[in-house]
C-alpha cells in the first residue's frame, strides 16, 4: 500500500453525515477518524486489509520457519553450516560448532576460509560456489579442513541465497578401509609365498572361510572344510589342547599359538605351528583367524 505524507482524517461526525464521500477516499489510503480532536479509529478499504493481514501472516510463518529451521538443525546428528551468497557463514549447528572448536557465535558472520586458510581454493569451496551459482549440489569425501589427520564426508547443496553444508567425521571408515586393504594384501602375500594357511572360523569353532594353501596342507580342496570344525583335521591326542586354545581365544582371552599336526587326507600327519587371534566385531565375536605353517 502507498500511502500520501499527509494523514487523511475525519471528525467522527464529519464521517457519519457523508459517509460516502469518504468512503470512495479510503479505497486509495487508510482514514484516521478523531473524536474531540483525538484520533481513535483508522479506516481501511477491505483490499488493503486484507494486504496488511496478509503481510502479518507472511511474516509469522517466516518467523515460525526460521524457528523451527533452527531446532531441526540442532537436532541433526551431522555438522551443518549455511552461508550466504559471499560465503559468510550465517548459521550453525551445535555439531559444526564442537567440530570446528568454537563457539558458533563467534563464528557466524566470518567466511570459513578466514578461520581455516585450507579452504580456500579447496574442493569444498568450489562445490559451495557451484551450489551458489547454478543450484549445484556435490557430495565427496575429502581431508578435514579442521583436524588434521581426519577425513570428513561432506554434502554440499543450494540453501537460500546461498549454499549450505552437511558433514561428518569419517576418520574410522577410512582406517577401517586401510586396515582391510592390508589385510587383503597380507592374504595375498602369503598365499604367494606358499608356505602360510589361513582361514576364518566361526564362533562355534567350524570353518567359516579356508585358503587354498590350509587346504592343501589337509589334502583337500578349499570347499571340502567349509563348516568342518578346526579340530576335526588335528590328531585325536592334540583335539582336546587345541578345543581349548581355541575356546578361551573366542571368549575374548587374547591370541594364542600351539604346535600340532594336521591330518593329511592320505593317512599322514603333517607338523604345523598354528596361531589363534578372535576376530572382534562391532557387537559381539564374529569368530576367529587362524594361521598355520609347516614346521
Amino acid at each position: 500500500m502507498g500511502y500520501s505524507t499527509e494523514r487523511l482524517s475525519v471528525t467522527s461526525a464529519e464521517l457519519v453525515r457523508q459517509f460516502g464521500r469518504w468512503q470512495d477516499k479510503v479505497a486509495t489510503e487508510p482514514l484516521f477518524v478523531t473524536h474531540h480532536g483525538r484520533e481513535r479509529l483508522v479506516m481501511l478499504s477491505m483490499a488493503n486489509y486484507r494486504s496488511l493481514l496478509e503481510g502479518d501472516i507472511d511474516s509469522g510463518l517466516s518467523s515460525d520457519g526460521e524457528q523451527r529451521l533452527d531446532v531441526l538443525a540442532d537436532l541433526v546428528t551431522q555438522g551443518f553450516i549455511a552461508f550466504d551468497e559471499t560465503l559468510t557463514i550465517v548459521r550453525m549447528n551445535p555439531v559444526a560448532a564442537c567440530y570446528l572448536r568454537g563457539h558458533r557465535h563467534g563464528l557466524i558472520g566470518r567466511r570459513l576460509d578466514e578461520v581455516y586458510p585450507t579452504v580456500a581454493n579447496s574442493l569444498l569451496e568450489n562445490y559451495l560456489v557451484r551450489a551458489v551459482r547454478s543450484g549445484e549440489t556435490g557430495a565427496f569425501d575429502a581431508p578435514s579442513f579442521a583436524q588434521s589427520g581426519d577425513w570428513l564426508h561432506l554434502q554440499t547443496f543450494p540453501f537460500g541465497n546461498g549454499a549450505a553444508v552437511l558433514f561428518r567425521s569419517m576418520g574410522d571408515e577410512v582406517e577401517a578401509r586401510r586396515q582391510s586393504t592390508a589385510a587383503s594384501a597380507m592374504a595375498a602375500a602369503a598365499a604367494v609365498h606358499g608356505g602360510i594357511g589361513h582361514g576364518w572360523l566361526s564362533p562355534r569353532g567350524t570353518f567359516a572361510n579356508v585358503d587354498a594353501v590350509l587346504a592343501g596342507m589337509a589334502g583337500f580342496e578349499a570347499v571340502a572344510l567349509g563348516g568342518v570344525r578346526l579340530t576335526d583335521i588335528l590328531p585325536l591326542k592334540r583335539r582336546m589342547e587345541a578345543a581349548e586354545r581355541m575356546e578361551a581365544v573366542l571368549a575374548g582371552n587374547g591370541p594364542c599359538a600351539f604346535d600340532s599336526e594336521i591330518l593329511v587326507n592320505r593317512g599322514d600327519e603333517l607338523p604345523v605351528r598354528i596361531g589363534l587371534a578372535d576376530l572382534r566385531g562391532d557387537y559381539a565375536n564374529d569368530g576367529a583367524v587362524v594361521v598355520v605353517t609347516r614346521r
